[in-house]
C-alpha cells in the first residue's frame, strides 16, 4: 500500500491533466460506468465528519475521501481501492487533491461554457482554493489579464504575487468588486460569504461565472437575481446542490429558476447544455460543490504517476 503526501501529489499531477481526467470520468458517469453519491455529513460536538465515495468500473478503482473538521483544523485523507485487491492500494493526504480537482472542475465547466476568446479573468477571494481557480482557467483559456479582489489587502498582494510567479500574465489588484470586473469573460468566486459578493450590475452579458466557495445553504456568493439571469446554470451533482448550494436554493425559492433548469456536469461533457428560455442574459454559471468522482479522477492520476516514478512511501 502506497502513502502519498500533499507535497508528493503537488509534484506528480498538473491541473491540466486533472481537467482531462475529470472529462473522462464524467463521460464514464454518463455511460453509467462511474458511480457516485452526494456527500454525507456527521455533526458532533467534537467536530464535523464528511465522507464521499466513487467507483469507476472502467478503471477498476474506487475511492473514499473523508475529512474531519475539529477545533479549527481539517484533516483530509483519501483511500484508493483496486478491484480484486486484498487491501487498499494507496492512502493519500487529500488537501492538495481537493484544490486540484476543484480548480479542474471549474476549468472543465469554463472550457465548455465560456467564450473561446476569453482574455480577462476575475477572481474574487484569495483563500486556499482560489489559486487553482486561476491555474485551471489558465489551462483552458489564453488569459492575458487577471483582476483580483480580496477583503484583505495583504492577502490580495500575496495572492497576486503568487500568480505572477506562476504565470506570464498581468495581475490587477482591486480594493472593491468594481465595474472593471465587467470586462472579465470569466469570473471565479472563492469566498465563504453569506451575502452576495457579485450582483447583476457587475458581470458582462457574456460572462461565465464559477461559484466555488459556498457549501452550505446559508452561504451565498451570488444572489438569486444574478443566478436567474444566466442562460445556462450548471452544477456537479443536482442532488447534492439541493442540500448544500445556498445560491441555487435561493434562486429556486425565488421562483425564477426551476431545478429542471439546472444542468449537471455529466450533461455538459456529453454536449447536453440546457439553455433557459427566460434568461435575461447570455451569462453562464457553474456552481461547484465538489463530488467524489472528481477526487477519484485526481487520485488515479497521482497513483499512476507515483507508481511510474517511484514516488511515495510503502506502508
Amino acid at each position: 500500500m502506497l502513502y502519498l503526501t500533499d507535497d508528493d501529489i503537488g509534484k506528480l499531477v498538473s491541473i491540466g491533466e486533472v481537467v482531462e481526467s475529470l472529462r473522462l470520468v464524467f463521460r464514464q458517469a454518463d455511460r453509467r460506468t462511474a458511480h457516485y453519491a452526494p456527500r454525507t455529513r456527521v455533526n458532533a460536538s467534537s467536530g464535523l465528519l464528511d465522507t464521499m465515495g466513487a467507483v469507476s468500473d472502467e478503471w477498476g478503482l474506487a475511492a473514499v475521501k473523508s475529512y474531519f473538521i475539529s477545533h479549527g483544523r481539517i484533516q483530509f485523507f483519501l483511500t484508493l481501492y483496486a478491484a480484486g485487491a486484498e487491501e487498499p492500494v494507496a492512502i493519500m493526504q487529500a488537501k492538495k487533491l481537493g484544490q486540484l480537482r476543484t480548480g479542474a472542475a471549474s476549468a472543465l465547466a469554463t472550457d465548455i461554457l465560456a467564450s473561446r476568446d476569453a482574455e480577462t479573468m476575475g477572481c474574487i477571494g484569495t483563500g486556499y482554493q482560489a489559486g487553482t481557480q486561476v491555474d485551471g482557467v489558465m489551462a483552458v483559456r489564453h488569459i492575458e489579464r487577471i483582476l483580483v479582489h480580496s477583503r484583505s489587502p495583504s492577502h490580495m498582494r500575496k495572492f497576486a504575487d503568487g500568480i505572477r510567479k506562476r504565470h506570464d500574465v498581468r495581475v490587477i489588484e482591486l480594493g472593491t468588486v468594481s465595474s472593471e470586473f465587467s470586462e472579465a469573460e470569466v469570473i471565479s468566486c472563492a469566498t465563504n460569504s453569506t451575502v452576495p459578493v457579485l450582483d447583476t450590475g457587475v458581470p458582462g452579458e457574456l460572462c461565465h461565472i464559477n461559484a466555488i466557495g459556498g457549501y452550505r445553504p446559508d452561504m451565498v456568493e451570488i444572489g438569486p437575481d444574478l443566478v436567474s439571469s444566466c442562460v445556462t446554470i450548471a452544477t456537479d451533482l443536482k442532488e447534492q446542490a439541493m442540500k448544500e448550494s445556498g445560491e441555487l436554493i435561493s434562486a429556486v425559492s425565488s421562483g425564477e429558476v426551476k431545478w429542471t433548469d439546472i444542468t449537471e456536469m455529466t450533461d455538459l461533457v456529453a454536449g447536453r447544455v440546457h439553455k433557459r428560455k427566460n434568461a435575461s442574459s447570455k451569462r453562464t454559471l457553474f456552481k461547484s460543490l465538489g463530488v467524489s468522482v472528481e477526487d477519484l479522477a485526481a487520485a488515479k492520476l497521482a497513483y499512476d504517476a507515483a507508481i511510474s516514478l517511484g514516488i511515495g512511501m510503502d506502508l
